[in-house]
């Protein structure tokens, strides 16, 4: 038993568990797993977390720069058994494109390159801030059918629509070059972008490479593809 709870061994065992939730999901995930990636007896994981439901709180709170609890409250109970509801919340609650939704309703600015590299720079920002809070949604999403349908149908889609229809439009004006499907173009950006900036995180052969160098590669090869006159 843990007489001394402290805030670096709930740190090792919230970040362990949610690296195990991203691996095997919310199901699949036992406190044996987690103990076993901590080091730690499952026993002292129940003085720090009431339960599987509390513990993927914690880790959803440390995916979201969210401060744990102090030692002195431990056991952590949960605030919820609606984990979908809670996630949810969560997405809904990061769901911030500045740069996109600004140019979504100006017309075609001088420099339209620099536009979309504004753009997609502010998504990559985002993404890398928030990528281990994005990988343990998308993969618990598959195990929860109404919190697959708000992600992939609400959030993921009402972004695409917003920034197929900004690209739509910015290649009418001529403002970028043209491509046969806009959506289709824009997946390769956004896929691209998600690879380097979260994905790549836990892809043995790719968690080593430079940020800044991926960032940088990513967004002058997005930038050139769209380059009018490189059409």
């Amino acid at each position: 038993m843990v007489k001394t709870k402290t805030a670096d061994r709930l740190n090792r065992i919230v970040e362990a568990a949610l690296f195990t939730f991203i691996e095997h999901g919310f199901k699949g995930t036992t406190l044996q797993d987690v103990a076993d990636r901590a080091g730690v007896s499952v026993g002292s994981i129940y003085s720090y977390a009431a339960g599987k439901e509390a513990l993927f709180e914690l880790a959803l709170r440390q995916a979201l720069h969210v401060p744990l609890p102090r030692p002195a409250t431990l056991p952590y109970a949960g605030t919820t058994t609606d984990l979908v509801s809670l996630v949810w919340s969560c997405v809904v609650g990061i769901a911030r494109f500045p740069e996109l939704e600004a140019a979504a309703n100006r017309p075609p600015p001088k420099d339209p390159l620099a536009e979309l590299e504004q753009i997609v720079s502010g998504i990559w920002d985002w993404q890398a801030r928030h990528w281990r809070a994005i990988e343990l949604i998308e993969r618990c999403a598959r195990e929860w059918p109404e919190l697959h349908m708000l992600y992939y149908k609400e959030f993921r889609r009402g972004a695409f629509e917003t920034a197929t229809a900004l690209l739509e439009r910015r290649m009418r004006e001529g403002a970028l070059r043209s491509y046969p499907d806009p959506a289709t173009a824009l997946r390769v950006v956004v896929e691209s972008v998600a690879f380097f900036a979260m994905h790549r995180h836990i892809r043995p052969d790719s968690a080593d490479l430079d940020e800044e160098i991926c960032k940088r590669t990513v967004l002058d090869m997005v930038v050139a593809a769209f380059d009018p006159g490189c059409g």
